[in-house]
């Protein structure tokens, strides 16, 4: 069963949740639209931009935990931003 998890809920002190959540406000920050979601005990995230010169940019990721995954989502985009840069 999947179940979605609204990232600006989560509220924890520890912290690679900190960290987590200020990737994702960053992500926001450059106009990236997050969705994370738990099933089957993997985390799996994408990340949607639209328009720029190439077209709507998209980063789809999964990882064991909730900070992996956004970690992975982060990469994934900046990584994407400076190849749509490039172009």
């Amino acid at each position: 069963m999947i179940s979605a998890v609204a990232t600006t809920s989560v509220e924890t002190s520890t912290p690679a949740a900190r960290d987590g959540k200020s990737l994702l406000g960053w992500l926001r920050l450059l106009g990236w639209r997050v969705d994370i979601v738990h099933d089957d005990g993997q985390w799996f995230g994408t990340a949607r931009r639209p328009g720029g010169s190439v077209g709507d940019l998209c980063v789809f990721r999964h990882g064991a935990g909730y900070r992996d995954v956004v970690s992975e989502l982060y990469d994934g985009c900046l990584g994407s931003l400076a190849l749509s840069a490039a172009a």
